[in-house]
């Protein structure tokens, strides 16, 4: 994820007691957790509204994710300002990213579960850069098992998209359906993606279902595919300086 202007409500997140080893380290894992939550919460919604259980299934995993950012929260002194409330976020492009990505899902269960494709590649993508930013054992440590655990949420979104009448579990066999591909996507059976402005890449600005990091991303999905085009595009995203 480029920096992008985003302006995080930290309070006193850099006083005294502040023991993360850097300031991006600080950032990272504020802004971490609230990413973390938005995947939680549009799973959360989605799954409420679609009653399939993948979605449910990791919203439960995404709620461990939280946990785990959290105890390195604290380990670190930091101030947490997110909200306990579901699809309430104090990063104002993170509300906007909630908000675009439930409207994306609204129509059907096909564009609901590549919602949840984009969004595991994109934390995919978020985590693997925080990795390059961080020099700390036990920061690189967690945010190790996090993306591990996003590439099975992936895979279980991928499979789901391919049979979203089947009820999946979350398990972390191979995916081979839209949005599993790193370089390009590999074309799915059911190739439904969302909009080119929901998201937060990080290598390319603008991204959907089914890319690749490289370049601007391109909908990945099948030759029958279609795209939703959310009404509401999320402004990209910076990091704070301090």
């Amino acid at each position: 994820m480029k920096h992008i202007a985003i302006t995080l409500l930290l309070g006193a997140l850099c006083g005294s007691n502040a023991l993360a080893q850097t300031e991006t380290d600080a950032a990272n894992l504020l802004f971490l957790k609230q990413e973390e939550k938005v995947a939680r919460d549009v799973y959360l919604t989605l799954g409420e509204l679609w009653g399939h259980p993948t979605f449910l299934n990791i919203a439960q995993s995404e709620q461990r994710h939280m946990d785990a950012v959290n105890r390195l929260i604290t380990l670190y002194g930091l101030e947490d300002t997110t909200p306990e409330a579901v699809g309430e976020f104090t990063i104002p492009e993170l509300q906007a990213l909630h908000d675009t990505l439930v409207a994306a899902g609204l129509n059907t269960v096909e564009e609901a579960l590549a919602v949840g494709v984009l969004v595991e590649e994109t934390d995919i993508d978020d985590i693997e850069e925080m990795l390059g930013q961080t020099t700390d054992p036990t920061i690189i440590r967690v945010l190790t098992n996090l993306q591990k655990g996003s590439y099975q949420h992936l895979d279980a979104f991928t499979r789901a998209l391919e049979n979203p009448d089947s009820t999946p579990g979350t398990g972390t066999g191979p995916g081979a359906g839209v949005g599993a591909g790193r370089q390009g996507g590999r074309g799915g059976q059911a190739g439904t993606c969302v909009g080119q402005q929901t998201g937060t890449g990080r290598q390319a600005g603008n991204r959907s279902a089914g890319q690749s990091r490289q370049g601007n991303r391109q909908a990945g999905a099948g030759n029958n595919g279609t795209c939703v085009q959310p009404t509401a595009a999320v402004p990209q995203r910076q990091r704070a300086s301090f």
